[in-house]
């Protein structure tokens, strides 16, 4: 039903209600007080322990509360911004770096910087799965181009929409984790997504060896360890973690 229609981004709200726990893991501590002015981007919230992620402001204001309100995860210390001023940065980095020539480890901390979670159920911490130990011997980096829902479109979308992004992101992905191997599992009912990453990879994978596997479409393709099984015909072992098979 919305394969078809394209991202559209919302209007800016007037007031903003920003919870400190939009990840799985301990909710961030605030570090911003009632009163304070904020521009869009800045940090709000201050990951808290090992499994804890930043959360930054949606948009520029005054902070003019900090509430417990009601969220999926119960009730959460939420930060609350009335809108004034303009957005300086228009959703860009103000200052562009060259990535490439930045160390993994540094990007790493960058990704930790930015509080990056996955979008899945568990929004979990990007950077601590992009730092596993050493001796669990890692060699492929899969990405999800598979919908969870069979009426989900919003990943298919991205990818048509995103696909330099997309292959840029996993690209940076692979220098963090040190090895060169990316594939991008698609389902084959996305075809113009297909062709669309297709396309990016050939003008630039950034010296990887980064492809795309299309895949059956059948449910449950994109959960995570049918994933790893179409593709690398490995099994993740009950209670274990892809990391456990390479």
């Amino acid at each position: 039903l919305t394969a078809d229609r394209p991202l559209e981004n919302f209007s800016v709200p007037h007031v903003c209600y920003i919870p400190m726990q939009q990840h799985i893991g301990v909710p961030a501590r605030p570090v911003v007080q009632k009163g304070d002015f904020v521009r869009e981007g800045q940090l709000i919230g201050e990951a808290v322990g090992f499994v804890s992620a930043n959360v930054h402001a949606s948009i520029p204001g005054k902070v003019i509360d900090i509430v417990e309100s009601l969220t999926v995860y119960s009730r959460q210390t939420t930060v609350v911004i009335e809108a004034e001023g303009s957005f300086d940065s228009t959703g860009l980095l103000s200052d562009p770096v060259d990535w490439t020539k930045i160390e993994g480890k540094v990007l790493l901390g960058k990704v930790r910087e930015a509080g990056i979670v996955g979008l899945g159920g568990a929004a979990f911490p990007a950077s601590i799965k992009l730092a596993p130990p050493s001796e669990m011997n890692v060699q492929t980096l899969i990405v999800n181009g598979s919908e969870c829902e069979p009426y989900l479109t919003v990943d298919d979308m991205l990818m048509r929409t995103w696909p330099d992004e997309i292959i840029e992101g996993t690209a940076i992905a692979l220098k963090i984790l040190g090895i060169k191997k990316g594939i991008i599992g698609v389902e084959d009912n996305k075809k113009e997504a297909i062709k669309a990453l297709v396309k990016s990879i050939k003008r630039e994978s950034y010296g990887m060896d980064i492809s795309v596997r299309t895949l059956k479409t059948k449910y449950p393709q994109g959960a995570e360890k049918q994933l790893i099984y179409s593709i690398l015909k490995k099994t993740v072992p009950s209670r274990g973690l892809p990391m456990d098979v390479g």
